[in-house]
């Protein structure tokens, strides 16, 4: 995936809406860069922060220590994954 692509990685569309957000899973406050995709609602950061072992690293530790208020923390997980097993209609 080119992450600089004027293109949706998913659905090839151009219509991309651009915003910055503060990254949370990061020891020193910093902004990152997001691009959400409005055809197929898909999101990505842009430019990536850390390498993919880096990345494996902090979410391997945030996993096995269930932090607190984040995805991984065992209550919050559990919501999300009754979320997502609601059926629409």
């Amino acid at each position: 995936m080119n992450p600089y692509s004027q293109q949706c990685p998913f659905c090839n569309s151009t219509a991309l809406k651009k915003f910055s957000s503060h990254a949370s899973d990061t020891a020193v406050p910093c902004s990152v860069q997001i691009v959400e995709c409005t055809s197929c609602i898909s999101a990505w950061q842009r430019a990536f922060h850390r390498s993919e072992k880096k990345s494996i690293s902090v979410f391997d530790d945030a996993y096995e220590t269930g932090a607190e208020a984040s995805y991984f923390d065992p209550i919050k997980r559990e919501a999300i994954t009754s979320l997502r097993s609601v059926k629409l209609l």
